[in-house]
């Protein structure tokens, strides 16, 4: 009985999540980016159409996605940031942690949002552009300085630092902040 309870309200979990738990999250959400929020609204929003369902839904989010995306792209490029690589924060929304990674391309930075995803299938993430530079060592110096901005390895899911420590001033890079 109690093996078929869990197997009810595990179903019941993921349902309620697919329908409106993840957009209501990411809307009151203070890391998520203006994309994200205009998705998760489209999506809440996709719920009340008549006739809709899963199938709709789906459509309705692969469309906001690559408008919240086109989006975001336009934004960067409007704030004159041209640079091809690209620093991000990743955030789980479930726990609260972040993980700071770099990506060579904004194709790239959309394929390792999906590897994310994959390799963390129970996981629900948030991702924001915190930086851009050159791929090469700007890419690698930024994103350390991005780490330790966020508190560091010891703070963060990166398992180590992009930079040694022993070449931080060599590339003015500051030690962590505390985490407040």
């Amino acid at each position: 009985m109690k093996k078929a309870f869990k197997a009810v309200a595990t179903v019941a979990k993921v349902a309620y999540n697919v329908t409106i738990g993840d957009d209501i999250r990411t809307l009151t959400s203070s890391n998520a980016s203006f994309g994200a929020k205009l998705l998760a609204g489209v999506s809440l929003a996709s719920n009340f159409i008549p006739g809709g369902g899963a199938i709709a839904k789906v459509g309705v989010k692969l469309v906001a996605k690559e408008v919240a995306q086109a989006v975001e792209k336009k934004l960067v490029k409007e704030a004159g940031d041209t640079a091809k690589g690209i620093i991000y924060k990743r955030t789980d929304l479930n726990t609260g942690k972040e993980y700071i990674g770099q990506s060579k391309s904004m194709e790239r930075y959309e394929k390792r949002q999906a590897e994310h995803s994959r390799a963390n299938k129970d996981a629900e993430y948030h991702f924001e552009i915190v930086g851009r530079a050159e791929p090469g060592k700007k890419l690698d110096v930024l994103e350390q300085k991005k780490i330790n901005e966020h508190g560091g390895v010891k703070n963060l899911e990166n398992k180590r630092n992009q930079i040694s420590e022993k070449k931080w001033e060599q590339y003015g890079i500051q030690p962590p902040k505390k985490k407040k």
